[in-house]
């Protein structure tokens, strides 16, 4: 009588236990992230759509009086610019009559030229300016 074949090891040694459980566990445990991530997803898309709480507290647009000087303090703010910065480009864009609406579609040059702002201020107000405006559009549209 032979004795019998060896059984088959891997590279740990022989296997004791049922790896297919494991690979099991395994498999849950990678997928379980991915399974909750749609299902957040999928339950937000059936959710009704509610307004946005900045829509109800939003600040009321200013008046078209105000829109220079309000965006202006917008701008300096976000480019943390002082207010002394921001002053005399008002004067000098109330002068030529530049509000909001023209200063983003004129030259940044001219922007530049009027307000002696750095050329990268002036090139980042004309853009400013369009988004800005973009905004308060919106604003008086939903008030109106």
């Amino acid at each position: 009588m032979q004795p019998p074949p060896p059984k088959p090891q891997g590279l740990q040694g022989p296997r004791t236990a049922d790896t297919s459980s494991d690979l099991g566990a395994i498999l849950k445990n990678l997928a379980a992230p991915f399974i909750n991530s749609l299902a957040s997803v999928a339950m937000s898309s059936l959710a009704p759509p509610s307004t946005s709480s900045s829509d109800r507290l939003s600040s009321p647009p200013p008046t078209i009086q105000d829109e220079l000087a309000a965006c202006l303090k917008c701008f300096g703010s976000t480019r943390s610019l002082s207010q002394d910065t921001i002053d005399n480009p008002m004067d000098a864009l109330e002068e030529v009559a530049y509000t909001p609406d023209i200063m983003g579609e004129v030259t940044a040059q001219q922007l530049q030229d009027i307000t002696s702002f750095a050329e990268g201020h002036a090139i980042a107000l004309r853009k400013f300016a369009r988004e800005w405006c973009g905004k308060i559009d919106a604003k008086r549209a939903c008030r109106s």
